[in-house]
């Protein structure tokens, strides 16, 4: 066993504890009563301290997760852009570590929100990994270089409650997410330096590659890749050498940590909203198909209807 895995071992421990502490060791998945509403963030804050006077301190018009002295503790589970406020007040006087816990495997385990039944315990086809982060840190993509700053992300296995209040007739499509419940915590990756960034080149990489090559190392979609290329190269990991086709080439760092991004910022943006717009439509396509199948289905019972009645007149 390697430093690295004797210490991600230890880390599982003191987590397994949090996660204890906050859900129990017997926790009975056949109800819903002993669940707490973002136990991922109890968790991963009492993780990274169980003093209860640490938490929620104020500082200036906001509140700390965790402040112990100098030192800032922030867990975001989702939407990196409103963290933009306190970060600006945050970093010029405070080291600040922030953390994002994410899933690695997802079981989904549905609600129903009037008894509280559980059903199923199925397991997402999706694997989440440490670039499918780099979509929330685009948001504060310009705070990155602050010294003050680092970022560390947790891949946590983890089981998704869901209430069955949606749209669909198995009210699964447009249900509200109830909790996560993390069951372990898997890695632990810290950045703090341009050299944390170039780690995540593989090796197995050409001397010049394009997101296309590295979607295709690391298993993410191509716009995904795309975010993790501009971020990388705004970090001075790799650097842009030209073009293939309409693709940007680039290596490994070689050279001086540039201050921009090499590819534009407003198509990253662009590719950003669409993501937000492809699954719009998706979830509006879906929702079309329902309702055309359901009209379809009340069309064809009352022409039923209809048939039989004028049988039973003639």
């Amino acid at each position: 066993m390697n430093q690295h895995d004797k210490a991600i071992e230890l880390k599982r421990k003191k987590f397994k504890a949090s996660i204890d502490k906050y859900v129990g060791a017997k926790y009975d998945r056949h109800t819903i009563g002993i669940l707490n509403e973002k136990t991922i963030h109890s968790v991963v804050k009492d993780y990274f301290s169980a003093d209860e006077d640490l938490k929620e301190v104020p500082v200036g018009s906001f509140f700390a997760d965790i402040c112990d002295g100098d030192n800032i503790t922030e867990i975001q589970t989702a939407g990196f852009g409103k963290l933009r406020d306190k970060l600006t007040y945050f970093l010029p006087d405070y080291k600040v570590t922030l953390v994002y816990p994410m899933q690695h495997f997802k079981w989904t385990i549905w609600v129903d929100p009037e008894s509280g039944e559980l059903n199923g315990h199925n397991k997402s086809p999706i694997t989440g990994n440490v670039y499918r982060a780099f979509k929330e840190l685009y948001r504060i993509k310009t705070f990155l270089k602050h010294p003050n700053l680092r970022v560390i992300i947790l891949l946590i296995d983890m089981d998704e409650y869901r209430l069955l209040d949606g749209w669909s007739q198995n009210k699964k499509r447009g249900s509200h997410r109830y909790d996560r419940i993390p069951l372990e915590l898997i890695d632990e990756i810290e950045f703090a330096d341009i050299y944390d960034y170039m780690a995540l080149v593989p090796d197995a990489l050409p001397e010049e590659f394009t997101g296309a090559d590295l979607a295709k190392a690391v298993h993410i979609k191509s716009k995904e890749a795309s975010v993790v290329m501009n971020i990388l190269s705004y970090m001075g990991a790799i650097t842009q050498t030209g073009k293939r086709g309409r693709a940007y080439l680039y290596s490994r760092y070689a050279g001086e940590i540039s201050e921009k991004a090499s590819e534009p910022e407003t198509d990253v943006d662009k590719m950003l909203e669409d993501l937000h717009i492809d699954n719009d439509k998706k979830n509006k396509s879906s929702k079309r198909i329902y309702k055309k199948a359901v009209s379809k289905k009340t069309t064809s019972k009352k022409e039923s209807k209809k048939t039989t009645s004028k049988k039973t007149k003639a």
